[in-house]
């Protein structure tokens, strides 16, 4: 939903092909139109990405022959492929996702970093029709869940390494955005842009610590494998992500405060 909408407020326009493999009977099917799909819109000169063409990430799409895809991967650039057409969606997740993407016409300023904010605060109240796995959380829930993991010793390393990778990812973008919404919407809101950055960048700084601790190994290397030790480390991570829980807390109110201002 954020995709699309904060998408087409930037100017782009999205046609997806999406599904989940669990339980559904047509998933074979679902396949082959995707495959089609993606073949239409590279011949169409249409750029094409996707989901979990290898790791849980997304990929570009930049070509195909008779057996599958043609890929660039997100953490080396590199080209690879081909992925059997047959082989989308059948990890562990179970899911196609695959997005064509053209310009469209841009909205003003203000309407898309009101759009933005507002979708990042529902995103973090874990509405259900978002986050639709049961044991899944976001926002300051998502800190509770993984700090008690790592409290209790459940926590996975190769779970960890993801999640920080992708929550450091975001922040640190978080960051980034409000700098460039605040030059753009100058005299709004200032004073709240500030405030909302200091304590996104606390957030965004002490990920980034527990990435450096537990940085993401892919899960095909053996050290990927088993949970974190409950060490000295650990506890270190554990003192970073609730130093981020609380600032993200602080920083949340600033963007609700922004957001009234817009």
């Amino acid at each position: 939903m954020m995709l699309f909408e904060g998408g087409v407020n930037l100017g782009y326009e999205f046609k997806a092909s999406f599904s989940f493999k669990e339980g559904n009977e047509k998933f074979a099917e679902l396949q082959e139109n995707t495959w089609k799909f993606v073949k239409q819109s590279m011949d169409e000169g249409v750029p094409v990405y996707g989901w979990e063409l290898e790791i849980p990430e997304y990929y570009v799409l930049y070509g195909y022959d008779d057996d599958g895809y043609y890929y660039s991967d997100p953490m080396a650039d590199e080209a690879k492929g081909p992925k059997p057409w047959n082989e989308l969606g059948t990890t562990d997740i179970g899911l196609i996702e695959v997005y064509r993407v053209k310009t469209g016409t841009a909205k003003d300023d203000a309407i898309i970093v009101k759009s933005a904010l507002e979708n990042a605060l529902k995103h973090a109240s874990n509405p259900e029709d978002w986050i639709f796995v049961d044991h899944y959380a976001s926002g300051l829930k998502g800190y509770d869940v993984w700090i008690n993991a790592m409290e209790a010793g459940k926590a996975d390393r190769y779970g960890t390494g993801y999640n920080v990778e992708v929550w450091k990812e975001c922040r640190h973008y978080a960051v980034g955005f409000l700098k460039e919404a605040k030059e753009r919407l100058e005299g709004v809101a200032d004073t709240l842009f500030d405030e909302s950055l200091s304590h996104y960048q606390v957030v965004a700084d002490n990920l980034s610590q527990v990435a450096e601790m537990y940085p993401f190994i892919p899960s095909s290397i053996p050290e990927a494998e088993g949970p974190i030790k409950t060490d000295e480390k650990c506890q270190t991570a554990i003192d970073s992500l609730n130093r981020a829980r609380e600032a993200e807390a602080e920083g949340m109110e600033f963007l609700e405060k922004i957001i009234g201002k817009l």
